[in-house]
């Protein structure tokens, strides 16, 4: 009975001491486990730190690069300007010039605000508003207009002839020639066409702001603007590329495109008494505008050409 006790007793010690052993192996895995997933979630957490850091120390940078990039930009115009206004000279106050990279935005303002008569550079926008005329169906491209003498007739420049002005002239020629060869009868004829308040309204409209409705006026920076747009053609008209093709060629080669490629110029020049300008969208690989008006400038249009040289060796040198 005494053995039998005793061997009751040791089982059951034996399984008390099995299950606390069981239990402390248990206990100890479970606080292993928990170190474990305490230690991996502390490797985690400090892994989202280091990648936060890494990407804090990344925008970092980024935003310092685009700060010096921006820096050395500004410094570059700066300096741009500063070469454009020491060769101007003394006649800085009778230019108003715009220059803007199509591709980083970069500009060089001088007088850009400046009021000038516009003479033919108003052809570009002229036929802005006309192609947007024929886009919206307000005006059919095959039709013609009839040349009348006491509305119509301009000395200047121009290729029509008595012989066309006899006949119906379709509206497209007479926008071509208004650009090719600055033909004044041509443009007088699209301008009663559209109307002269109509067009002076719809420019307006294109520019956001009021403009000098006294005369044929305009500033470097407008027409700037007025080139970005045609040059952008956000309304996908299709005639604007027309108006550019034109403007590449153009039989006027004395002024922008003097001293650089002129098929890689699309440009429109004006002349009136002692106003000299010229309007331009560069083709370089970096696409840039450069819009100049002068009155009463000495030996302008090489002035004009000189300063075009030295954008466009800025251009081709710094991109």
């Amino acid at each position: 009975m005494k053995t039998k006790t005793k061997y009751i007793l040791g089982t059951a010690l034996t399984s008390i001491l099995v299950f606390a052993f069981i239990l402390s192996s248990t206990s100890s895995l479970k606080l292993r486990v928990s170190n474990i997933i305490t230690a991996s979630a502390k490797s985690s957490n400090e892994s989202l730190n280091d990648i936060q850091q890494e990407k804090i120390a990344i925008n970092h940078k980024i935003t310092s690069s685009k700060k010096e990039k921006t820096k050395d930009s500004q410094k570059n115009m700066d300096e741009l300007k500063n070469k454009l206004i020491t060769y101007i000279g003394s006649d800085i106050t009778n230019i108003g010039l715009t220059y803007i990279d199509l591709q980083s935005g970069n500009e060089v303002q001088i007088n850009s605000t400046k009021d000038f008569l516009a003479a033919s550079t108003v052809k570009v926008p002229m036929n802005m508003v006309l192609f947007d005329m024929v886009k919206d169906n307000k005006i059919g491209i095959n039709d013609t207009l009839v040349y009348s003498e006491d509305s119509d007739y301009e000395e200047g420049t121009g290729e029509l002839d008595s012989s066309q002005l006899q006949s119906p002239i379709p509206i497209k020629t007479l926008s071509d020639y208004s650009i090719l060869y600055s033909d004044n009868i041509a443009t007088n004829m699209l301008i009663r066409k559209i109307g002269v308040d109509n067009l002076k309204d719809n420019i307006e409209t294109k520019l956001g702001h009021k403009i000098n409705r006294s005369g044929n006026y305009t500033t470097a920076g407008d027409s700037a603007t007025l080139l970005k747009l045609l040059y952008e053609n956000s309304t996908n008209n299709p005639y604007y590329n027309n108006i550019i093709n034109n403007m590449k060629h153009t039989i006027f080669h004395d002024r922008i495109d003097k001293n650089i490629p002129q098929q890689i110029t699309a440009h429109k020049i004006g002349n009136y008494e002692d106003y000299a300008n010229d309007i331009a969208i560069i083709y370089t690989d970096h696409p840039y505008i450069l819009s100049i008006f002068t009155n009463n400038m000495t030996d302008a249009n090489n002035k004009i050409a000189q300063i075009s040289k030295i954008i466009y060796d800025y251009q081709i040198d710094s991109n």
